[in-house]
């Protein structure tokens, strides 16, 4: 967080505090209360934590607009999951953050795009114009090779898998 579009320390926390996910949620039974505005009646099914990532991430960038939106999602369940969300609007960076640049607010919004074939690529990003002022096209190096994780070439992940793959990852940096 850029310390100017916050007025203080305080002020400057995860966009999308959260703790489990759907399909990798370690919530196994629903932890909601029953009245829970955000989410339609029909959600017995889905396990799903106060703090599930979703359900945080949607309460900021609001639901999926259109089919559009959600097209990327091959899971039938996903698409299950995504739909006992009420209907609710993206929220208003400008106000959440009153004193950030348009630049600034216009580039999140092109990162935070739902769909992830309509977000902004990395190289768009890098020459939008929020970070002109801090670019130096002499300085910058390209990698002389792809990076690559070694998890990549085991195929096809079960969730089992990929969870003990986070987990080392998580391990190894903590």
């Amino acid at each position: 967080m850029i310390p100017k579009n916050s007025s203080s320390s305080l002020q400057r926390k995860p966009l999308f505090p959260g703790n489990s996910c759907f399909p990798l949620s370690p919530a196994k039974r629903p932890l909601i209360e029953k009245d829970d505005p955000s989410l339609v009646e029909n959600h017995a099914d889905f396990p799903i934590d106060r703090k599930d990532q979703l359900k945080t991430i949607i309460s900021i960038l609001g639901t999926p607009k259109d089919e559009m939106d959600t097209s990327f999602i091959s899971d039938l369940q996903a698409e299950e999951y995504i739909q006992i969300f009420t209907q609710r609007p993206c929220i208003n960076f400008e106000e959440k953050y009153p004193n950030s640049s348009q630049e600034s607010i216009d580039l999140l919004l092109k990162m935070l795009c739902f769909n992830p074939y309509f977000r902004i690529t990395i190289d768009e990003c890098l020459n939008h114009s929020f970070f002109a002022s801090v670019r130096d096209l002499d300085k910058e190096q390209v990698a002389p090779h792809e990076v690559a994780y070694s998890f990549e070439n085991e195929g096809d992940l079960s969730e089992e898998r990929l969870r003990e793959l986070i987990l080392e990852e998580v391990d190894y940096f903590n």
